[in-house]
């Protein structure tokens, strides 16, 4: 198998609210947990306030099961919502 050259970017974030989901799923259903996660925030009266974000957990990557978050960042505070730390991130 061949390796693939991939250009890292560091980015310094600066803290934000957000609200996700965390679920095993497969890669074929990404799309379906965003409409998840989407719902859920209408059903919290949570407004959308940036990009979305997509976090995987775990050691290892497969698509066929995926310990993934599916997040975005939120307006509003709520019970639901937690703060996403600041700092650098790899992109």
């Amino acid at each position: 198998m061949s390796q693939q050259a991939y250009k890292v970017i560091v980015m310094e974030t600066q803290p934000q609210r957000i609200f996700g989901l965390t679920r095993h799923i497969h890669i074929g259903q990404v799309h379906e947990l965003f409409q998840e996660v989407r719902a859920e925030m209408v059903s919290r009266g949570l407004s959308q306030a940036g990009a979305a974000l997509f976090f995987f957990h775990g050691d290892s990557f497969n698509y066929a099961d995926m310990d993934v978050e599916a997040a975005f960042p939120v307006a509003q505070e709520h019970a639901d919502t937690r703060i996403m730390r600041g700092g650098p991130y790899v992109s």
